[in-house]
């Protein structure tokens, strides 16, 4: 096994290649944002849009989008989709932080897809995005923000304990290897936090275990702490759902997914 020492690059830029391989073909959410989508007027703002995945089916589908995250290399697979796809007449993608973003023109939605948003950590941070998100939408236009449900079933499983997640072909530069994706999530509840272990062993064909691993934390919100956040950014709750089909929201949804409306 060779564990590689110390990377100076940001964290996200690091896992870019990892969390593409993990996420590209989820699709789970995608008849969601293109339900909503279908009643936006003018382009769509997908914040935290990583590499690309729910802004390539928008694009595909002949809306315009505007894709904005922290992390240039996750933007730049992302590019590299977009351009695979021949969709760059209708993607525009910007290396932003949700918190200070200004880009200039308004939208007729906004997202923030698969627990993008727990990467806020503390309340001012979260109220900060959302302000800024709210002043980039024309009056009356959605935010559709999806969290994780932090049901006591979800919070209970987060005793630290190292999972293994999956395994599957890792076609990085070409190569045949195998990738194994292992998880230790620990909660302190007192602070809303997550603290995230990912660990991620590459094996080559002859065998070599090449080791990344990936400290992360992340905040869970609560139904009405969400709701009141919201509201002093200037959004009306229109809905709350508890998963990808639109199912009512209950104590132990998997999701939670606020779909509010800019007053």
């Amino acid at each position: 096994m060779i564990d590689k020492g110390p990377d100076p690059a940001p964290i996200y830029d690091r896992l870019a290649r990892y969390y593409d391989w993990e996420h590209r073909h989820f699709q789970d959410d995608l008849p969601l944002y293109l339900g909503f989508a279908q009643a936006s007027a003018g382009p769509i703002l997908d914040a935290a849009c990583g590499t690309g995945r729910v802004l390539l089916a928008l694009a595909e589908d002949g809306h315009t989008v505007v894709g904005v995250d922290s992390s240039p290399a996750m933007l730049g697979v992302a590019r590299g989709r977009v351009d695979a796809e021949a969709l760059g007449s209708r993607v525009s993608l910007t290396v932003g932080d949700l918190r200070t973003m200004k880009l200039d023109r308004a939208f007729g939605m906004a997202l923030v897809a698969l627990s993008s948003f727990h990467h806020l950590i503390g309340m001012a941070d979260q109220r900060q995005a959302l302000e800024r998100l709210s002043n980039h939408l024309v009056a009356g236009c959605l935010l559709v923000l999806d969290l994780v449900n932090p049901s006591p079933e979800w919070l209970l499983a987060g005793d630290g304990t190292l999972v293994h997640q999956l395994t599957a072909p890792f076609p990085d530069d070409g190569g045949p290897d195998a990738l194994s994706k292992f998880v230790a999530r620990t909660t302190r509840f007192e602070q809303q936090r997550e603290q995230w272990l990912l660990i991620y062993d590459r094996t080559t064909p002859e065998g070599a275990v090449h080791r990344q691993s990936f400290n992360i934390e992340t905040q869970f919100l609560f139904r009405y702490e969400a709701e009141l956040l919201l509201a002093e950014a200037g959004f009306r709750l229109r809905n709350i759902y508890g998963g990808y089909d639109l199912g009512s929201y209950q104590a132990f949804s998997p999701r939670m997914i606020l779909v509010a409306e800019k007053t």
